[in-house]
This record gives structure tokens, C-alpha cells and sequence, in this order.
């Protein structure tokens, strides 16, 4: 059957079909289109990229969870020329507390203790809600006029072999088949349906079937995610995690006044699946019923917590899948969940999903139309090498043991070992726990004991702030150029403390030209 979505030009193209439309999904399509973009002349003019996903559209779903996702300049993000599309609608996190359940202090980061009163950004992470992350691709894709290749409200039913040629073909169940394809990229997430079907289709080998299973392995881990509405000076541009031994509640922002909260517990996957099953009102008493006890102002953020927002899951992960390299042609790989799904401990998930799509397209038009089954072994080699599920596995063991109770087990941002346990003794003496002037308490006891916080901060002397940059600092905010504004204060974060140049004011500048909010708290505006 002549494939619907491939025009006749495009037939002597290599095609690359990707099932499933997440980021990693995403990340192909776009990448292509941007190899395209930059270098019109290169060998990825033939290619031919389309995704088919089982969603009516890329708004068929709510934003989902917030995902944690690194501010790269070198990164994927950038690659794919959406990174600073993404930096605007950060919701920054300044600090993080790491409380027991009575709300005693095992650790702290971020820049609140430093004695020059600046609050710096901490750019090497952004948090964004898993929708707008999608939606920011998507609308890249389309300006790109790569949205005629996103195929909507298609979910896979059959993949096989054609046997006049041993060419992939694929079925889905509104009829549609799409048949030649030269490469087949799973990217439908960790119960992935094409993973499935490979492994069952008598026309692809059995020592596949026989080595790679199906189906994730369960973690013992259930979690549950909600938002938050309650206000209070520990979730304002901050977060905090606490935890007892086998329970743990980790909080971060996820958008103007609210907080995303994710519980979890260990608990057999049994007995999860079947409180997964009862619905998000009882996750929400079960949530509570466990949480009663502990520190404010858990309890009431609990409370405050919109039963729409709420879902469980149980945990799984999967080792990288070596699925092309132990294939008879290498014509199919897999990415992001569906080749290595990871817990969401180490917030590597979503990151290394991004890096999968482009790294695959660079291997693709390095090699070129000729070495496509070559470009997808050496791409699926390199993937496994940097996989981080087993780092992610270790986080979810520990973070729900004993061991995560003990001090030792954490850092305290710009102290050393030593200072953190002399401070650690003494915050535990006066009784000192997660409150609302727990930064004055603190601050207080490291005055007593003679920390100066900035002594113990490892920075380079540095000369005095660059004119040329100051220039280029005000010219950028009168501007909105956002990519300077966040690339000068990464050179030289003294530039966000500027107040005045020739009569103008930085930040009364930042307020006309409404400089989105990551930037107007860097500057201290309140």
C-alpha cells in the first residue's frame, strides 16, 4: 500500500520513520530540520523524517509533570535552538532544603547564606512542565514547516518485513500503512507497543526476543504527583525534599504559585498498581494519611492540592536495549523510555531522551544516505555508554533507606565537611527545623560559630567588571535580548547587581521592558 504521507519527490529519499511524538520523538524530527536549515547542501537533504503518534494532537494531553532539564549552551537544547525559548519559562528554584519528617536540617543548596545579599542565579538546571516543553518543539517544528511530518492519531498496531525487499513496514490501526521504511526509530515510551511488536513478529530474529524482554523492571517504588497552590516562604523560588527512611516528598516549582510535589514510597508492585488503580482521590488520602505527621507545611500543601492534578504511578527502569546491534539488518533502534528508562531521581530522564534524538541525526547525516544501518549501530553504542539508568537505580535505593537520614549523606552548598558538622550539631542542639525564619536561625548559627560563608566559596579573584559588558548588559535589556542578558550574567554575575549607568536605572529598565521573571529576581526586584 502506497504510503499517504510521503510525496512522490520525497520516494528516493532515505525514509526514517519514528513511532512516538515525546521529546525524544521530537528531538528527531527537528534535529533534521535544523541540520536542514543550516546547512541546505549537506547530506541531510536525503532524509526524510515523519512521526506518528497515537495523541489527536499535541495538545490531547494536560502539562503533565515538571521536568528538571539542563541549561546547556553546548547542549541538546541549544542544538535543537530552543533553549532559550525554554529559559523563559523557567520556573527557578534559588535554593533546596533537605529535612528529615520532623523537619531537621540534613542539607542544603543554593546561594541564600552568602554574606554580599546577592541572590545568583543557579542556571545549571531549569524546571518546566513536560507540555510546555513539547508544545516549545512542536511550534520549532512548525516554523520550520516540518508540521505536514507530524502525523497525529496514529498508534501502531503491526510491524513486519516486507519480503520483496526485507524492508520495515508498519500498520496502525486507523488503517494507515506506511511501507519501506529504511529506518524505524522506537520512541513510544517505557511500555513501548514497537518494542512489542519487534520482539513478537516472526520475521525479525529470535535471538532478539530471546535476550531483550518487553516489559520494564519494576522498582518496588510508588510515586504520586500533584500541584500545589499553598504559599509559603519555603516554596517561594524554592523547594525542599524530605524524607524517613522509606518515604520521600520532593518539591520544586512549577509555575506562577504553584508547586509540583512528588511522593514516594517503597511498596511491592503489587500493592502499588492496586492503589494506582483506586483512582486520585484516594491517592490523595493515602498520600495524607502518611504524611500527616510530618514537618510543616507539608500537611497543608497536601491540602492545597487540586484532585486533578494528582496521578500515580509505579516505578520501572530499563537497562539500555541493544536492540540494533543484535538485529540481522540494524534498521531499527529504539530511544529515550522505550530504550532506557530511568527513575526520575537522578533528572536525567528527560535530558538524555532530548540528547537521543539529536545525537541519532548526527550520526545519520555524518554517515550520510549510504551508512544508515552503520550510523545506527555506532549512534545505539554510544547511547548505551552514556546511559544513566543504573545511576538513577542506585538514587531510588537510597533515597528511600536509612542511610539518606544521616547528615553525612549531604552537602551544605559552600561549607566544607568539616563546617557542615559543627553546624549540623548546633542546628540540632537549639532545636532549629523547617519554619518560616529557618534562613534567619541558620544564619544566626553560623555568625556564632564564625562561618563566613563567601571565605569557603572556591571563585577565581576576579578584575573589576568588564565596561564593554556593562554597555552590552543595559544596550540587551532596553533590547529584551534575552540570549545576552542570560550569556553575560553566566560571564560576570556581578552585571545583575548594576543599579545605574549614565542615569539609568537597571532594574526600573527590566520592569518597562518586562524582562521575564527568571532575570527580574536575579536583580533583586521584588
Amino acid at each position: 500500500m502506497y504510503n499517504m504521507h510521503q510525496k512522490d519527490e520525497n520516494r528516493t529519499k532515505i525514509h526514517v520513520v519514528v513511532i512516538g511524538g515525546g521529546l525524544a520523538g521530537l528531538s528527531v524530527l527537528l534535529a533534521f530540520l535544523q541540520h536542514k536549515k543550516k546547512h541546505a547542501s549537506d547530506s541531510s537533504e536525503g532524509f526524510r523524517c515523519d512521526i506518528y503518534d497515537r495523541d489527536v494532537s499535541i495538545d490531547a494531553r494536560k502539562n503533565g509533570y515538571g521536568l528538571t532539564l539542563t541549561y546547556n549552551p553546548k547542549g541538546p537544547l541549544q542544538a535543537l535552538d530552543v533553549l532559550e525559548d525554554l529559559a523563559l519559562l523557567d520556573s527557578p528554584s534559588r535554593s533546596h532544603y533537605v529535612f528529615d519528617s520532623q523537619g531537621r536540617v540534613l542539607g542544603f543548596y543554593g546561594n541564600t547564606f552568602r554574606e554580599d545579599g546577592i541572590l545568583l542565579p543557579q542556571r545549571g538546571n531549569m524546571r518546566i512542565a513536560r507540555g510546555e516543553v513539547r508544545r516549545v518543539i512542536f511550534e520549532r517544528i512548525r516554523s520550520l514547516g516540518g508540521e505536514e511530518q507530524m502525523h497525529w492519531g496514529h498508534e501502531v498496531s503491526e510491524v513486519k518485513r516486507r519480503d520483496t525487499d526485507g524492508k520495515i513496514s508498519v500498520s496502525f490501526t486507523n488503517g494507515v500503512k506506511v511501507e519501506g521504511i529504511d529506518l524505524l526509530v522506537g520512541a513510544d515510551g517505557v511500555r513501548s507497543k514497537t518494542l512489542s511488536l519487534c520482539l513478537s513478529a516472526a520475521t525479525f530474529p529470535t535471538k532478539i526476543a530471546s535476550t531483550i524482554s518487553p516489559d520494564p523492571e519494576p522498582l518496588g517504588i510508588l510515586l504520586i504527583i500533584g500541584v500545589s497552590t499553598l504559599d509559603h516562604p519555603l516554596l517561594r523560588q524554592r523547594g525542599f525534599h524530605s524524607v524517613n527512611g522509606s518515604t520521600r516528598l520532593f518539591l520544586m516549582p512549577f509555575s506562577e504559585g504553584e508547586t509540583m510535589w512528588q511522593f514516594s514510597c517503597a511498596l511491592p508492585n503489587e500493592e502499588g498498581t492496586k492503589l494506582r488503580r483506586l483512582g486520585a482521590s484516594e491517592l490523595k488520602k493515602h498520600v495524607q494519611s502518611m504524611m500527616s505527621e510530618w514537618h510543616s507545611p507539608i500537611p497543608a500543601l497536601i491540602e492545597e492540592t487540586d484532585i486533578d492534578t494528582i496521578w500515580g504511578t509505579t516505578l520501572v527502569d530499563r537497562d539500555p536495549s541493544p536492540f540494533c546491534s543484535k538485529g540481522e539488518k540494524n534498521d531499527i533502534v529504539f530511544i529515550g523510555d522505550a530504550a532506557h528508562a530511568m527513575s526520575p531521581f537522578k533528572g536525567a530522564g528527560a535530558n538524555q531522551a532530548l540528547l537521543d534524538g539529536v545525537q541519532l541525526v548526527e550520526h545519520l547525516v555524518r554517515g550520510g544516505g549510504g551508512k544508515v544501518r552503520t550510523s545506527a549501530l555506532n549512534f545505539e553504542r554510544v547511547m548505551i555508554q552514556r546511559s544513566r539508568v543504573k545511576d538513577s537505580r542506585l538514587a531510588a535505593i537510597e533515597l528511600h533507606s536509612e542511610r539518606v537520614l544521616n547528615a553525612s549523606a549531604h552537602a551544605f552548598t559552600g561549607l566544607s565537611d568539616e563546617q557542615w558538622a559543627g553546624l549540623s550539631e548546633v542546628l540540632e542542639k537549639r532545636g532549629i527545623r523547617a519554619s518560616e525564619g529557618i534562613d534567619e536561625n541558620i544564619r544566626d548559627s553560623m555568625a556564632d560559630l564564625g562561618i563566613e560563608f563567601e571565605a569557603t566559596v572556591k571563585t577565581k579573584k576576579k578584575k573589576s567588571v568588564d565596561e564593554e559588558d556593562v554597555q552590552t548588559m543595559f544596550r540587551a535589556v532596553l533590547e529584551g535580548d534575552f540570549p545576552t542578558i542570560r550569556r553575560l550574567s553566566l560571564k560576570d554575575s556581578r552585571l545583575l547587581s548594576l543599579t545605574t549607568l549614565d542615569g539609568a536605572n537597571l532594574k526600573d529598565l527590566a520592569k518597562k521592558k518586562e524582562i521575564r521573571k527568571w532575570f527580574i529576581n536575579d536583580v533583586g526586584l521584588r
